[in-house]
């Protein structure tokens, strides 16, 4: 997984944004249970029925994370309301869980929409997801999503490894607070500037139609 602080994944229809993404999350629910995030999408009908439901998909599918019924300690999170009794709280004690995912081992997971950005502020999370932001307002990712990537607990050691430790062995390791863009091509020159993506047409258009290979840089 990428140490790089701000990463985009710009790919089409069917590439596996989605399918990433739902990893990605995985990943810091497992291993950093304190950490919180949030994912985004432009608008809120985005998130509901196609990045949360894709992502959802992901969790079910590669570990076996379904939402809680209300069956005895069957299910391994809620969205949007109280976390049930049997789930971990001691992290967290909102006084609603709106635009919320909780998960049984006491993680949390905000949501919200890019449209309605300034309704962001306040929150302070480790990492962020964000999803078709080729439709969002530069100031949105920019100023408000970045501004809140301020929880500190989750660091790179001088080997490139995460753990949650300030230093190793009297070393200081780096804070981490990554951010990760998915979003299908489209012609918005913030994303291109802020990439530098211009620098490398050439090469993107060389791989573009690869089914084989395709274009990255770290």
């Amino acid at each position: 997984m990428s140490r790089q602080r701000v990463n985009l994944f710009l790919a089409g229809q069917g590439s596996g944004k989605s399918f990433c993404a739902g990893l990605v999350s995985a990943n810091y629910i497992s291993h950093f249970q304190l950490m919180r995030g949030i994912i985004c999408a432009n608008t809120y009908g985005q998130l509901t029925r196609s990045t949360l439901f894709r992502i959802r998909e992901v969790w079910k599918t590669c570990f076996g994370w379904v939402e809680y019924s209300g069956r005895k300690t069957q299910g391994s999170y809620v969205i949007g309301r109280q976390p049930p009794k049997h789930f971990k709280t001691s992290a967290h004690n909102f006084d609603t869980y709106e635009n919320i995912i909780s998960f049984n081992n006491g993680a949390i997971i905000f949501i919200g929409s890019l449209d309605n950005y300034k309704a962001l502020d306040g929150i302070e999370v480790c990492w962020a997801i964000l999803d078709e932001t080729k439709d969002t307002r530069e100031e949105a990712v920019k100023q408000v999503i970045t501004g809140r990537l301020r929880q500190q607990g989750m660091y790179v050691d001088a080997k490139g490894a995460l753990c949650g430790e300030e230093q190793t062995d009297g070393v200081p390791n780096k804070p981490f607070n990554p951010l990760y863009i998915f979003t299908s091509p489209a012609s918005v020159p913030w994303i291109n500037e802020w990439f530098y993506l211009q620098d490398y047409e050439q090469e993107i258009m060389e791989k573009i139609f690869s089914e084989t290979t395709y274009f990255k840089r770290a």
